[in-house]
Parts: structure tokens; sequence; C-alpha cells
């Protein structure tokens, strides 16, 4: 069968007609950007239109029409994942949620009902003059990463912070989850939890419903380490004896970079951190602090752990901070605590999704068992250095994001290399760091190696038991332990003709379906 490469003139009207003549497109270059992420770009095959829908009542029109005409659809926030989730090998409309911004609070029953578009840092700036923060751990591209983007995608912490979701399906129809009254996520059955880290196979969430709860105070600790296995060691007991609320560690290369900002975001960050300082001399300790890391950089220890700590009370903090001390001086040396100060102060900050000097960046995490990090970490290593004499040849680096919040250790290996950057990157970066970075030339092989680096570093994961947000067309659902005919069953029940994000999760699709 000969896809459709254009969108029905006819068809775009209607669709027009419903969400308003600006907010449908076929536009090529709006339609190019819609299907990539910020690994995978779809040159083959971009998107048919982009609908910008303003509430779930347009949404549900657009997918019904849409599902009449066979047309499938993905819904798309930021577009901030890496694991191909817009990678498709057909034509679809792009669903994005950008207008369903809005953020709404109750605080007396302590929920937030947030549109999936809006960002995680729109949801923060309504709920601080309130006194108020999500209770659900959100990514530190939340500058621009949505919350129904982390509904979708997941996160390594969970999305316990959710109390329920509204969903258009796949036939337009609408379902709302959780308390009908928002204020509980368990009514019954879990339902709330099947569109969870779902990747948008199972419908497109249109709201989201957040635990908000007052801030607790906070005190904080950073360490550094000469060896990743003293670090780690360090990390699986505070963790595990619930003393961290939640941790970083990250090796010289990642410090580095985590330095490397102007001095205009340095001294917003400054700002940021003496606002939530206790007292003026906190406040001034603080800054200079953060300032003198943005000058000089990290301390030259090669890996650094930074702990925040939450308690009810300041002397209770106080006291898991004197407990994680007494763990993490054992092998590691204490130094300033200004990373984990800045990171709560202004978490979210993105430089345009690239590495310390504009370098292209793909990321591949896994989620690890306590009790097998340290051996999945060695494993890591040693594969990194089996290919080192490639990498040097190709431009190819890596560095190490490590991260907790719970009984659980992340590892991240993050990959760079000189690379043409792509239309999704430019739209994040800053007018100067386009002018920076804009111009690197192709590099196939560099990036080929990339690819068969990221597939063996997700393999070696996968044989330590790792489990992975964000699975997309990456990562293997079968690994994270669900009987296989479970989810295609899910699928065949909610979206019997694959129109919503086919393929994904690994999923089979009918190609005989009108969905194609």
């Amino acid at each position: 069968m000969t896809q459709q490469t254009q969108i029905d003139p006819s068809l775009l009207n209607q669709i027009r007609a419903i969400v308003g003549d600006d907010h449908a497109t076929d536009d090529p270059s709006r339609c190019d950007l819609a299907t990539s992420d910020v690994f995978s770009r779809n040159r083959q095959t971009p998107a048919l239109m982009v609908v910008a829908p303003k509430s779930t009542d347009e949404t549900s029109a657009v997918v019904r029409l849409l599902g009449e005409h066979g047309v499938p659809v993905i819904a798309r926030g930021a577009g901030l994942s890496y694991t191909g989730s817009f990678a498709i090998d057909r034509p679809v409309v792009i669903i994005d949620m950008s207008r369903m911004n809005a953020v709404q609070a109750n605080v007396a029953d302590r929920y937030a009902v947030a549109g999936a578009g809006a960002s995680w840092a729109q949801v923060a700036d309504v709920l601080r003059p309130l006194g108020m923060a999500a209770t659900q751990i959100s990514p530190i591209s939340g500058a621009f990463a949505t919350v129904g983007g982390l509904a979708s995608q997941g996160i390594p912490a969970g999305p316990d912070g959710i109390l329920g979701v509204t969903v258009v399906l796949a036939d337009g129809s609408v379902v709302q989850t959780g308390a009908p009254a928002h204020f509980h996520r368990y009514a019954g059955a879990d339902v709330t939890g099947l569109f969870l880290g779902d990747c948008g196979a199972f419908g497109i969430k249109t709201e989201v419903v957040l635990r908000i709860a007052p801030e607790q105070p906070a005190t904080f600790a950073s360490f550094g380490f000469n060896d990743v296995d003293e670090l780690l060691q360090s990390l699986m007991t505070c963790m595990g004896d619930r003393i961290v609320t939640r941790a970083f560690a990250m090796d010289r290369v990642k410090s580095a970079d985590a330095a490397k900002v102007g001095i205009g975001e340095a001294v917003r960050t400054a700002a940021s951190v003496i606002r939530r300082s206790e007292t003026l001399m906190q406040s001034a300790k603080d800054a200079a602090k953060l300032l003198r890391f943005a000058a000089t950089g990290p301390d030259e220890k090669p890996w650094s752990l930074h702990l925040t700590i939450e308690s009810p009370t300041k002397a209770g903090a106080d006291a898991q901070l004197e407990r994680a001390c007494g763990i993490c001086q054992v092998h590691g040396q204490r130094g300033d605590d200004v990373f984990p100060r800045a990171m709560r102060a202004k978490p979210y900050s993105v430089r345009g999704f690239i590495g310390p000097v504009g370098e292209r960046w793909a990321p591949v995490h896994g989620i690890f068992a306590l009790s097998r990090v340290r051996a999945a970490m060695a494993d890591l290593q040693a594969f990194v250095a089996s290919h080192a004499s490639q990498m040097q040849e190709l431009g190819v680096s890596t560095s190490y994001l490590i991260s907790s919040a719970g009984f659980y250790i992340v590892i991240e290996p993050m990959m760079y290399w000189a690379d043409q950057l792509d239309p999704l990157h430019m739209q994040y970066l800053s007018a100067r760091n386009r002018e920076r970075f804009g111009s690197f030339p192709p590099n196939p092989a560099g990036r080929e190696l990339v690819l068969t680096m990221r597939s063996g570093m997700r393999d070696i994961m996968d044989r330590h038991g790792a489990v992975h947000s964000q699975i997309g067309r990456f990562y293997r659902l079968g690994g994270q332990g669900i009987p296989e005919n479970l989810m295609p069953r899910l699928k065949a029940a909610l979206d019997p003709k694959h129109g919503i994000n086919p393929g994904v999760l690994g999923l089979p699709v009918d190609d005989k379906s009108n969905a194609k």
C-alpha cells in the first residue's frame, strides 16, 4: 500500500474548524520538527499535520475525526525524549499539547490540575506564591518538559505524585481516572497507573492531577570521591536506610559541564538561592559559593556526590545530615554544597540538550536494584574502555550521571560527539549558543558509533536487571518483567486499529488496519 504523504485538504479544513485556522498546519518545517526528539529525527516520514487543540473536547473531536479517516496520531509535549518516540515508519498527525497549559490549584485538598502541555516550571510558578510545591519529582529539563510528557514517559522515581489523568482514547471517548473529586488516586482498581509510563500508547493525556504540599525544610551536603565504587557504596547505604531524599553523583566531566554557565545564568541562580536561604548571612554565603563554582568549576576529585535531605523540621533534616556525613566521609571528602543548593533553588536548567562545548548529546540509562548497581557500573566502564580507540578517532566522549530518590540507583552514561545539530536543538538553544554551536558539520561515523555503543550499554544494563523510563522505541518492554501477551491485549482493547502512536513500546502493529 502506498503511504499517504500529504494531508487531504478537506480533512485539514475540518480539523481547522475544530481548533481554529492558526492551530492546524501542514507546513513542512513544522511537520519535520514535530517528528524529532533530542536524538532521533524522522527525515523519511515527517508528520502529515501538526494540530494544537486547546481543550479535552477539542482533542476528543480531532482524534475521533482522524480515526474515522484511518490517520494515526501521536501526542507531543516538548519533544525532549531520546528514545525515538516520534521516529515512526508511517505518516501521522502530531497532536501538539502546548496550548493545554493551564494550572489550577486546590490548596485545601492539596492537589493541582495541570494541562498536559504545562511545563514543570509553569506548575512551580503557580504553586510557589501559594506556599506549595508538587510532590511529584520532575526532570531537570522541566523548564520545557511537560507534565503530560512525564506522565507518558515516566521517571525513575516513579509517578507516585500523580493522582489521576484525563485521557482521550482512540475512538475519541474521554476517561477520567482517580477519585472524581481529585483528592485521592485510589478508587477501586488503579486505572491511573495503566496510563502512566505508556509512552502515549493507550491514549492521549490532556490533564494530570498532581499532589501538592508545602515544601519541607532541607539541608545539603556534597562529597568528593576518588573511586566510583566507593561512592556507590556510600550512596547505597544512604538510600537503603532512607537517610537522603534525593541524590546526584557525577564524574569530573559532568561536574565541569554543570559549572559551564554564563555569568548571567549564574547570577540568576544565585538570586534564587538567596531567596531560598534561611538567613541573610546564609544568603551571602550561598551566593558566594555559587558564583565561585561558576567561575572556577568543581573540586578536583574524580567523582562528586550531592545530597538533599528533607524533613518536617530543620532539626530532623540536620540529624539525618549528620548520619549521611558519617557514611560518606568513610571514603569521601566533604566539600562545598553549592550544587544541591542550586538544584533546589533553581531545579530547571537547560542548555539546549547539548554537550559542554556544543556537541551532540545522547544518554542511555538504567534503573538498578541497590545490590546490583556496582557490578553494572564496572561492566559499563569496561565496555566504554574497550571502545576507547574508536572514540578518540571519531571525537566521541562519555560522562556519567548517577541519581536516586528511593530504593534504586540510576546510572546514566552520556555520550558527546561533534555533529550537525537538528532543528529541535536550535529551537531550545539561546540565540548566542545557536551562533556558537549551529555550524558543526555532519559526523555520520561518530553518530554510528554512538548508536552502537548506546545499544551495547542498554544490553549490559538489561543483563544486570535494569528497568527503564521512556521506553519509546529503544528499550525493550519485555525486559521490564511484563508478560509478553499482556500489553498487546491491553492495546487491542483500547486501540484495536493502532491509531495512537503505533509501534511504540515495541507493540506490534496490524499493517492491515486502516491506521497505516
